[in-house]
């Protein structure tokens, strides 16, 4: 709630907003750097943490020689395969699944690389291997908890600044799949004009959970009652695989609602031209 009040000051006063653009943009156009800074900063944080942690803080004065003398080298390991997964040339607001496992498979292939080199390093005492492990969870959890904060507070001032939904049409989705979940999040994202109300779905497994926030409330059979309870304007009908016959059966109880009503098509159908006015 603080953060969201926080954003919503910001974004409501065109000052603070002029002076947050101007600085995004400075960091944007050298994003690649500031991603490297940004990751030089969690591999050093956590492996001091992984120290603090394995002694339950109270490192050993030739510990901390050791932690001192062997951070510059888990530091250019982390950045060099950072670089070789491709991890500062990301766009956090677009973080996946496919990127947080090349982020576990870059911060292994690293902690793997740091633990060889550890074992021949001409030092009185070697890493521990507690510490190695530490330092690899610290910042594969950190560096996801990273991208997560930022694409979070990315999307929350973007439905901030479009008015979070007020003044735009209210629509019911059917279909809580995959295309239904891709749409509710450009809707929340984009000035298109429209406000995802809540889903319906056929599917009774998919009743009472959540899709980007939004409740899937019941099935089609129950269309028009949930239409009159959300004060709906329109239905859109997400479900692209749907067979002519139960597509037919769908469209009709959309039409006896008496709101307007759309067919999403699929993104491959789209792609191939397939899409007509019909």
């Amino acid at each position: 709630m603080l953060k969201r009040d926080l954003l919503a000051r910001i974004v409501s006063d065109p000052e603070r907003m002029k002076r947050v653009k101007g600085l995004y943009n400075a960091v944007y156009v050298h994003r690649r750097w500031a991603a490297g800074a940004t990751y030089a900063c969690v591999a050093l944080l956590s492996y001091g943490a992984a120290y603090l942690f394995r002694f339950e803080f109270r490192v050993p004065d030739d510990h901390w020689i050791l932690l001192v003398q062997t951070a510059p080298i888990l530091l250019v390991i982390r950045l060099a395969t950072n670089a070789a997964f491709r991890l500062s040339s990301e766009r956090w607001r677009f973080i996946s699944t496919p990127e947080v496992i090349r982020l576990v498979t870059a911060t292994t292939v690293g902690t793997g690389i740091f633990f060889l080199v550890s074992r021949f390093l001409p030092f009185e005492s070697l890493v521990p291997r507690s510490v190695i492990l530490i330092e690899w969870v610290l910042t594969t959890y950190l560096t996801s908890a990273i991208w997560i904060t930022y694409r979070t507070v990315y999307e929350s001032a973007r439905r901030l600044t479009n008015g979070n939904g007020k003044g735009r049409r209210g629509a019911i989705v059917v279909g809580a799949g995959e295309v239904g979940n891709l749409l509710a999040r450009e809707l929340a994202r984009s000035p298109s004009g429209l406000r995802v109300l809540g889903f319906v779905d056929d599917d009774p497994l998919k009743w009472g959970s959540t899709v980007q926030g939004f409740e899937v409330i019941g099935s089609t059979e129950d269309l028009g009652e949930i239409a009159v309870a959300l004060r709906a304007d329109e239905i859109i009908v997400a479900i692209p695989s749907l067979e002519p016959q139960e597509l037919r059966r769908i469209l009709s109880r959309c039409a006896a609602t008496g709101l307007q009503f759309r067919i999403l098509p699929g993104i491959v159908e789209v792609m191939q031209g397939d899409v007509h006015l019909s």
